[in-house]
């Protein structure tokens, strides 16, 4: 009976341990929404909400912008310029990630933005626990700190 058990439980212990892994999660997740100063929704160029600062009309929905009047909305000068975050979903293939990153990075250096991070989507409006996917020091003191 003994030997029983310690086969049973030679055999439980790999499977165990295996599923409090997530193979899957090769992300670090984010924990800094206090300190974000900007938070944009992209799921296209065409259809991007921000969501901090609080650009919600009279009816309490966020709005959707272009690009064009995104970039308007983020260079207003009361807003701080210190983390910026950008959430969008795992649709896009590698090449259009790396050109929206790419995109998006130059949009908030050129506003004096100090950090981008850029996060895929979670199911509920939270940006706390979201995989970031890359986090981009930008400005004079990226420079600095070399």
């Amino acid at each position: 009976m003994n030997l029983f058990c310690r086969s049973a439980a030679l055999l439980i212990l790999p499977l165990v341990s295996s599923c409090s892994l997530s193979p899957g999660d090769k992300h670090s997740h984010f924990h800094e929404q206090a300190a974000t100063d900007v938070v944009v929704r992209f799921s296209t160029w065409d259809t991007i909400t921000i969501s901090k600062p609080d650009t919600r009309g009279k009816d309490g929905f966020l709005p959707l912008y272009r690009l064009a009047e995104a970039k308007q909305i983020l260079a207003r000068p009361e807003i701080p310029r210190h983390l910026a975050a950008v959430i969008y979903g795992y649709h896009h293939s590698l090449q259009q990630e790396a050109d929206l990153q790419k995109q998006w990075t130059a949009l908030f250096a050129s506003l004096g933005f100090q950090r981008v991070v850029f996060l895929h989507v979670g199911f509920e409006d939270q940006v706390n626990g979201l995989p970031v996917v890359k986090d981009i020091q930008l400005g004079l003191e990226a420079q600095r700190g070399g």
